[in-house]
């Protein structure tokens, strides 16, 4: 148990390590009280899920292609933590409703042109709003070096990288052509990163709650560079404008990640369709609970 964890931490001699974990299960919601909102896959974010105090859980073992679990026996919020399991929760949504569970989500292709990298390129050219996106380089013989090349289905910074040349593009896509399966853009610099999480319902923002980082590069791809600063931010109505124009039709917890440009214009890197990293360790618990709370 947790108790038996501190006092072992404080034969060893480990104080301020008991302290912090007395001071942690302190947070927690009872043992016996409902879950209230099970994030999935599980095991990604559990301890800090529960130290929000409101019956946020992180347990329940369902991936992508298992069989439909089944709700508690209570009301429970199923939300994804993980962006493939965003889609299969928006495909599979009939289903998991008949199995019991309250669901804020989408139709599919919502999510999909949100998550997918270059088909949010390509939202945002058709609905005009590219200018607050990287520039995209179609060529890799065209383009503009150092870039930032990224797969167009991927979360938490894999496989994205700096590239230098057209050669460095061809070593990690294999030669192959850039589009659909990756996006080569330009390499918006600066130490400073905001990340902003929403609850929407059919597009509308119900919450919104921003975290800037600081990290110790002017150049980097997250997580692989060392965090210097986080702090609560306060969000300019346009740039949560901005976010709105892409938010058509879209249902859920979303995540903005994004710069400034000099001249103070958001520059989004990605939309991520689900709870990101910054709504489930970094905002303030007391902030992240009345998030949750909303639904």
């Amino acid at each position: 148990s947790s108790d038996l964890a501190a006092l072992a931490c404080e034969k060893a001699g480990a104080m301020q390590i008991a302290s912090r974990l007395r001071d942690e299960v302190k947070l927690w919601s009872p043992a016996d009280t409902d879950v209230r909102f099970q994030l999935v896959p599980g095991f990604l974010w559990n301890r800090e899920m529960r130290m929000l105090g409101c019956g946020v859980q992180n347990t329940l073992l369902w991936n992508v292609g298992d069989p439909i679990p089944s709700a508690p026996s209570r009301p429970c919020w199923l939300l994804p933590c993980a962006d493939r399991m965003a889609a299969t929760v928006a495909r599979e949504q009939l289903a998991l409703r008949e199995a019991g569970w309250r669901l804020l989500t989408c139709e599919p292709d919502v999510v999909v042109r949100l998550d997918d990298k270059f088909k949010l390129h390509r939202y945002a050219e058709e609905m005009g709003l590219a200018c607050h996106l990287p520039m995209r380089h179609e060529s890799a013989d065209e383009a503009s070096y150092p870039c930032m090349l990224k797969p167009s289905s991927s979360q938490y910074g894999e496989g994205a990288l700096i590239v230098n040349c057209s050669e460095d593009v061809y070593s990690a896509t294999g030669g192959r052509d850039l589009e659909p399966n990756w996006v080569l853009q330009e390499l918006i610099t600066g130490r400073n990163e905001f990340s902003t999480s929403l609850l929407v319902k059919l597009g509308k923002i119900l919450d919104a709650v921003t975290v800037k980082y600081e990290y110790d590069a002017e150049a980097y791809v997250w997580p692989r560079v060392p965090e210097v600063s986080k702090t609560l931010h306060v969000l300019e109505q346009r740039h949560l404008d901005v976010m709105h124009a892409f938010l058509g039709g879209y249902s859920g917890i979303c995540n903005f990640n994004y710069k400034l440009r000099i001249d103070g214009q958001i520059c989004i890197f990605e939309v991520n369709p689900r709870i990101g990293a910054d709504l489930a360790g970094d905002v303030p618990k007391p902030r992240a609970r009345e998030l949750f709370e909303k639904l």
